[in-house]
């Protein structure tokens, strides 16, 4: 009993060409990406610098006028998360 072994075929190299174009595709998407992301990443960076300067204001020895120092509270609650809580039917019910 002899034994068949299934010859390999080689065909056109069209699938290499798909891989090269995704790849290439992925690279460009993947380096625009990151230039947005990076441009947005900064402006974050620099909301949170400024909020951080709003939250220690009241340890500042300085004068700060009532209504100002109102703005500065009403930040802070919502730094810490103090946001209080809203029962959504009071309000429409």
């Amino acid at each position: 009993m002899k034994l068949k072994v299934p010859k390999l075929e080689v065909g056109g190299t069209e699938s290499l060409d798909n891989l090269k174009n995704f790849a290439t595709a992925t690279l460009i998407v993947s380096a625009i990406l990151k230039l947005v992301m990076n441009g947005a990443l900064s402006q974050v960076w620099g909301m949170i610098n400024g909020l951080q300067l709003f939250t220690h204001m009241p340890l500042f020895n300085v004068i700060i006028p009532p209504l100002a120092m109102k703005l500065v509270k009403t930040i802070i609650n919502i730094a810490t998360f103090d946001i209080p809580y809203i029962n959504v039917p009071d309000i429409f019910g």
